[in-house]
């Protein structure tokens, strides 16, 4: 069973197959090898106020997004061939990953793995206290030294869950917690590859 705090909704949207047309016609920008995600991600965000109050009831507190800082809305595709610099990884600078699944279901492969990393026997990110064990100061660093040399080394990690792709399934996690990545890339355009529209936040403090 996985974790009660990362959140799986089924039938997000009420018109899926408007949202996923709509990504489909979004202008996108590839970054080629520059980025740590593999494949393309739309120049624009798209979301209203919708996604905010769903977000805030599943995990019971107020939050704050700032598009302009990180992602909020944006949509991703990745295919098969296309390239990134990490998979196992930590999400920096956000609490909150909220990914939602427009790949239609006969394309869908895979899904979002949660992993243990071997070495240091960890299944989430040390607490604050906890990161002087490792000789680090902070989470950037303990990344630095632990999580990002060892994102493509297979049998660095242990995968723990595997939440699968679905059309139109929302899987809302503390990327910044979790050790998580993608674990199957596939198709061959957008049309028939991984695609989801990506959401990244921070809880509001009181």
């Amino acid at each position: 069973m996985i974790p009660k705090d990362i959140f799986v909704v089924d039938g997000f949207y009420s018109n899926p197959e408007q949202v996923r047309s709509f990504a489909l016609r979004a202008d996108y920008t590839n970054f080629g090898d520059e980025q740590n995600f593999p494949g393309a991600e739309s120049e624009k965000s798209f979301f209203s106020s919708n996604h905010k109050e769903t977000f805030e009831k599943l995990i019971g507190k107020p939050i704050i997004t700032k598009p302009d800082e990180y992602v909020f809305g944006k949509f991703r595709y990745s295919t098969k061939e296309d390239f990134a610099h990490t998979k196992v990884h930590l999400d920096h600078g956000v609490e909150w990953t909220g990914i939602i699944y427009l790949t239609k279901d006969e394309d869908c492969r895979g899904g979002l793995g949660i992993y243990r990393h071997k070495k240091t026997g960890l299944n989430k990110a040390p607490e604050l206290y906890e990161l002087e064990t490792y000789h680090c100061t902070d989470i950037c660093e303990f990344d630095g030294k632990y999580v990002y040399p060892d994102s493509k080394k297979e049998d660095a990690w242990e995968k723990i869950y595997e939440i699968p792709l679905k059309f139109n399934r929302l899987i809302l996690f503390q990327g910044s917690k979790y050790f998580h990545g993608i674990t199957e890339q596939f198709g061959n355009s957008i049309n028939d590859a991984r695609l989801t529209q990506n959401f990244f936040f921070q809880e509001k403090l009181r």
